[in-house]
């Protein structure tokens, strides 16, 4: 039998916390869950102040089934002056829970919850909009927040009685409604995974670690075996798969500048210089993306290309892709394969080893050039990739991972919000703004 909540409501003016410890939750974490008590006590109209209980119910309640409004956080207020709460609504009857144990046991509570964000607009009234749901689940330790300060709600877990730890964290902005931050990680003793992205910044970082197959080689040391994590550890910038519209693909790519839509690149910040001497914090060497249909397209911030004479005076794009191993083991002949592109004229100077080579299409502008690969079967779910770009007359080449070739586990990999049932309206998408790509702003939208 599982214990009950423990909830704390934080008296500061800045975030009300929600706790739980061993409540029941489901496996797969969306950015809408909260936690499902197994008790909890309903609310009056004297205890939420400035919003009613009736109208919330009214309001995010069917008629024809029992609900319940059972919490109501204050949220701070939206630009216009509006107060904001947040609102947990359970599809069932609003009783004491004392009688509902006493007459069905303490882990009785099997309902799930619904997340509602009110809005109390005092001359057009009371609007909620749909956040999520979350059910039971035995498996996760959760804690949700709200911050009035930062108009955000918080939502986190992690694994309880499993070898293998996870971690998620997903924060929701409230005014305007959208979906800010997400990360989530996974550790065991021979592997572990993490990746964050911020979709204000529409940028992330991802984390790898693995260990090594057989007997680490001399000189690395025994620092891993004394913590319960992998003997090999790294981190990359995130390429992020993006949904492009259509006018983008058919053409309008060679004319249309990434903007932020798409990974940042440079060597001070968001990169990694592979050669040459360090970059100005400003520096951005490229942006890069792959799209749903795996064209992988980037913009190069160069103002002249090299391409004629010797190999050393060679402006190149450099696409890395690899399978990834469970383990990494020396002996083996390595996956790694390189794709290298010259700018100045798209020619291909390395290619891969599949039988159908991708399409290559440069387009030069003012300030560097646009290039678009149809990378296609080329690179599968999960493999590995790193873009980089080779800068002739900087002497230096940057890279979205510390790239060392040959080494499957120095690439990094695409990052793309998880397809889970339970958030199908979270997916990275771009639209055309004049002649730059935007990010679109993510809302959660009920099933």
């Amino acid at each position: 039998m599982f214990g009950k909540l423990r909830r704390s409501i934080q008296s500061s003016t800045t975030a009300a916390l929600l706790v739980c410890l061993s409540c029941r939750q489901r496996p797969s974490l969306t950015p809408s869950e909260r936690v499902v008590p197994s008790a909890r006590p309903s609310l009056t109209a004297s205890s939420t102040g400035d919003v009613g209980i009736r109208q919330v119910q009214a309001l995010t309640c069917p008629s024809d089934v029992p609900c319940c409004v059972h919490e109501m956080v204050p949220a701070g207020t939206d630009a216009e002056g509006h107060r904001l709460s947040v609102v947990t609504v359970s599809e069932r009857n609003c009783i004491d829970d004392d009688d509902l144990q006493s007459e069905k046991g303490e882990d009785s509570s099997e309902t799930c919850d619904q997340y509602w964000l009110a809005t109390d607009n005092e001359s057009k009234g009371l609007s909620v909009a749909w956040l999520g749901e979350e059910c039971p689940n035995a498996r996760l330790e959760v804690n949700t927040s709200v911050s009035d300060r930062t108009r955000t709600f918080t939502h986190s877990s992690h694994s309880l009685l499993s070898n293998e730890q996870t971690e998620t964290s997903v924060v929701m902005a409230l005014a305007p409604l959208h979906l800010q931050a997400i990360s989530t990680s996974s550790q065991s003793l021979s592997r572990s995974h993490a990746e964050s992205w911020n979709f204000d910044e529409f940028a992330g970082e991802l984390n790898f670690g693995v260990n090594y197959c057989a007997r680490k080689p001399a000189g690395t040391g025994d620092a891993a075996a004394d913590r319960d994590a992998p003997s090999i550890e790294m981190s990359a910038a995130a390429i992020p798969r993006v949904e492009l519209p259509v006018a983008y693909r058919d053409g309008s790519w060679r004319t249309t500048r990434l903007g932020r839509c798409g990974a940042r690149i440079g060597g001070a910040k968001g990169g990694f210089v592979i050669t040459g001497g360090p970059a100005r914090a400003e520096d951005i060497a490229f942006v890069a993306l792959l799209s749903a249909e795996n064209d992988l397209f980037v913009e190069i911030d160069d103002d002249r290309f090299s391409g004629k004479g010797a190999a050393k005076l060679l402006d190149e794009l450099q696409i890395w892709l690899a399978v990834p191993e469970p383990c990494v083991d020396l002996s083996h002949t390595s996956t790694v394969q390189k794709l290298a592109i010259r700018v100045r004229d798209g020619r291909v100077v390395a290619a891969l080893s599949a039988v159908t080579q991708p399409g290559v299409e440069v387009e030069k502008v003012a300030h560097g050039a646009r290039v678009r690969v149809r990378l296609g079967e080329a690179i599968g779910n999960g493999e590995r990739l790193t873009v980089a770009y080779a800068d002739a007359h900087a002497h230096r080449t940057i890279a979205s991972s510390p790239l060392e070739p040959g080494k499957w586990w120095t690439l990094g990999q695409v990052f793309e919000v998880s397809a889970d049932a339970q958030m199908p309206w979270a997916k990275l998408s771009c639209a055309l703004d004049g002649g730059t790509l935007v990010p679109t702003p993510i809302i959660p939208s009920r099933r």
